[in-house]
């Protein structure tokens, strides 16, 4: 299934619709390999389908609080980040620098949830923004079979990215990694400011109706 989320390749500067970049970052998610430059002029995702790792949690495990307590979750996550945090505790799938995972079709994800007993899926472990369109689609398929969707998000999206989750998502938590100073999400996140943070928790506030925890 081809990604439906392309655009014209713009300088390094210019955010995609996943997830906010500044030039130093969308070089660095090049190199990683969650993106690539094509001979068509368009960025396409390389990581649609490939599923690094998946695991039934419990849904506090999230966290998230008093949004159906005592419900199992399906975790889902591919390789890549948009974010180089030092203290990663998930770095080998965040920061691995190639695509890996193995093949699953938005239809075999939601199976294996239902299959498991799960109530909903999650789509944590990295920056789920980074694979915004397979989970658009797993998660489109995931209420056609009752289950609910949960982001674990580190919040720095774009406008783009929380319209096209409002499409499907009826939960997210916003994980703020440290703190929010300047210089400590420079030093160790490698982030120039922690504007769109606010951003996202804002627009996802105002603009949908995806429960914040």
């Amino acid at each position: 299934m081809k990604p439906s989320f392309t655009r014209p390749f713009q300088a390094a500067e210019s955010d995609v619709p996943h997830a906010r970049d500044t030039s130093t970052f969308l070089k660095a998610r090049l190199a990683f390999a969650e993106f690539a430059r094509t001979s068509d002029g368009k960025l396409h995702l390389l990581v649609y389908g490939k599923v690094i790792t998946r695991h039934v949690d419990p849904i506090e495990k999230k966290p998230v609080v008093h949004y159906m307590p005592g419900s199992k979750i399906f975790s889902i996550a591919t390789t890549g980040c948009n974010w180089l945090c030092h203290y990663c505790q998930n770095f080998d799938i965040s920061q691995r620098r190639k695509v890996e995972g193995s093949d699953h079709s938005p239809e075999d994800i939601a199976g294996m949830a239902v299959s498991h007993g799960c109530q909903g899926l999650a789509y944590t472990y990295n920056q789920p923004t980074i694979f915004v369109e397979f989970a658009r689609d797993v998660g489109l398929e995931a209420h056609r079979r009752g289950l609910v969707n949960i982001f674990v998000s580190n919040g720095y999206g774009t406008p783009e990215a929380v319209s096209v989750m409002g499409g499907f998502l009826d939960c997210i938590t916003i994980d703020f990694k440290g703190n929010g100073e300047t210089e400590f999400l420079r030093k160790y996140v490698g982030i120039p400011d922690a504007g769109a943070i606010f951003q996202t928790i804002q627009e996802t506030r105002d603009k949908t109706k995806i429960q914040s925890k």
